[in-house]
C-alpha cells in the first residue's frame, strides 16, 4: 500500500513524502492455562495445548514460567522462565522447585515472528502432592 502525505510546508519546499506500510506479522495467540501433574518434592510436569491461533507461522516451541506463593508478597509475584530455549513438546518437566512450596505455571507459544503473550496461570500446586487430573 502506498499513501501520499500532503503537508503545506513540504509543498512550499517542493518535497514529497511517500509512506510504505508493510503488514505486521503475527505471533501466536494465548494458550489456555496449563495443567500440572506428577508433582514431587522438587519437580513437576507442566502440559499445555496448542494455541487456537498460531499467528502467521507455525508454532515452533513454547516457554513456561513459574512463580511461587511466597513471591506474591515480596516481589509482586514475579514470573521466572523455566526453560532457556523454547521446547518443541507440549509438556515440560519443571525442576529445581523447593519442597513444600506452592507454585503457579503459565505458558506462551513461539513462532518465527516471536513469542506470544503468556496465557492465564494454572491453579497453585504444592510440591510433594500429586494433582494429576
Amino acid at each position: 500500500m502506498f499513501y501520499r502525505l500532503q503537508n503545506t510546508k513540504l509543498e512550499k519546499l517542493k518535497l514529497s513524502v511517500t509512506v510504505v506500510l508493510f503488514p505486521v506479522a503475527a505471533v501466536p495467540g494465548l494458550l489456555a492455562a496449563p495443567e500440572v501433574c506428577n508433582v514431587l518434592s522438587t519437580r513437576c510436569t507442566v502440559s499445555y495445548q496448542l494455541p487456537a491461533d498460531e499467528g502467521d507461522a507455525p508454532v515452533t516451541g513454547y516457554y513456561v514460567q513459574r512463580r511461587d506463593v511466597q513471591s506474591l508478597g515480596k516481589d509482586n509475584g514475579e514470573w521466572h522462565t523455566v526453560n532457556d530455549k523454547p521446547v518443541r513438546d507440549i509438556l515440560l518437566v519443571a525442576d529445581h522447585l523447593k519442597p513444600q512450596s506452592r507454585y503457579q505455571f503459565r505458558a506462551a507459544a513461539v513462532n518465527k515472528f516471536g513469542v506470544g503473550e503468556f496465557g492465564p496461570a494454572s491453579p497453585f500446586v504444592t510440591t510433594d502432592n500429586s494433582v494429576c487430573s
